[in-house]
C-alpha cells in the first residue's frame, strides 16, 4: 500500500531544493544589479594640469584607453564623472565621448584640444596647416571586442568647463558596461587640474590653429557647442 504522506514529503523536499537552487542563481545574477567590473585594463592614474584659465574656459582632453582584456565583448552603457566632496567645484565635466583607437592613433595625437571635434593642423599649403579631425562617437552602445591588445579599444574624450575662481581637481571616470547580460561598473582614473582666475588669459590654440574653419572653437573663443 502506498503512503500518501511519503509522497507529500518527497514533493515538499524537491520543492525546497528547487527554491534553494533558484535563490542561489538569482544571487549570482540579478539583472538590475551593477557589479564591480574588471574587464577593462587597469591604467595608472593620469593627471593633466591646465594651469591658469579664466571662468568659462572649455577644453577637451583626449586621453586614457578603454581596452577590453576579458574573453567576452562589453557594451558601454554610461560614463560619468566620479563623485566629489567639494560643495563648490571650480570646474565640471560637460560630457564624454569615445574615439575609436584604431581610427585615431597616428591621425590625431592625444592631449588637450580647443575645438570640437578634436583636431590638429599638419604642414601643407595653408600657412596654419591642413586640419585633421578625430573621429568620435557617443559612448552609449559602443562595443569593445574581446581580448583587445595594444593600440585597440577606444580613447576617453572628456569635455571640461571652468567655473568659479580657485584651484581644484575634476576626476573621471566611472564606466558602466554590460557583459553577457550583467551590468558592471569600473573606474578609469583621469584627473584634470585647474587654476581658475578671472584675470587669466584664455588658453591659446597651438596645433588646432588650422582647424577653426572645420571644427567648432570652444569658449571663450567661440560659442559653446554643448548641444552637439
Amino acid at each position: 500500500m502506498r503512503c500518501p504522506s511519503r509522497r507529500v514529503t518527497i514533493a515538499v523536499g524537491i520543492s525546497v531544493v528547487l527554491l534553494l537552487v533558484t535563490a542561489a542563481v538569482m544571487a549570482l545574477f540579478r539583472p538590475g544589479e551593477v557589479k564591480k567590473g574588471h574587464a577593462l585594463a587597469d591604467t595608472a592614474g593620469l593627471t593633466w594640469g591646465f594651469g591658469k584659465v579664466p571662468p568659462g574656459q572649455e577644453v577637451i582632453l583626449m586621453l586614457s584607453d578603454l581596452q577590453n582584456i576579458s574573453d567576452a565583448p562589453v557594451t558601454i552603457r554610461n560614463i560619468r564623472a566620479l563623485e566629489t566632496d567639494d560643495p563648490s567645484p571650480n570646474a565640471e565635466i560637460v560630457r564624454f565621448y569615445l574615439a575609436p583607437a584604431e581610427r585615431v592613433r597616428g591621425v590625431v595625437a592625444e592631449g588637450p584640444f580647443l575645438v570640437f571635434p578634436p583636431g590638429e593642423s599638419h604642414p601643407g599649403t595653408d600657412p596654419e596647416g591642413e586640419c585633421t579631425l578625430a573621429e568620435i562617437v557617443d559612448p552609449e552602445g559602443y562595443v569593445l571586442s574581446a581580448r583587445q591588445g595594444t593600440g585597440e579599444g577606444a580613447l576617453l574624450v572628456t569635455w571640461y568647463r571652468a567655473l568659479a575662481e580657485g584651484k581644484g581637481r575634476v576626476k573621471a571616470a566611472s564606466v558602466t558596461y554590460e557583459q553577457e547580460g550583467q551590468l558592471y561598473e569600473q573606474k578609469i582614473p583621469v584627473t584634470a587640474e585647474f587654476r581658475v582666475d578671472k584675470k587669466a588669459q584664455p588658453l591659446k590654440p597651438t596645433r588646432e590653429r588650422g582647424c577653426f574653419d572645420e571644427a567648432q572653437p570652444l569658449p571663450p573663443r567661440g560659442p559653446s557647442p554643448t548641444d552637439v
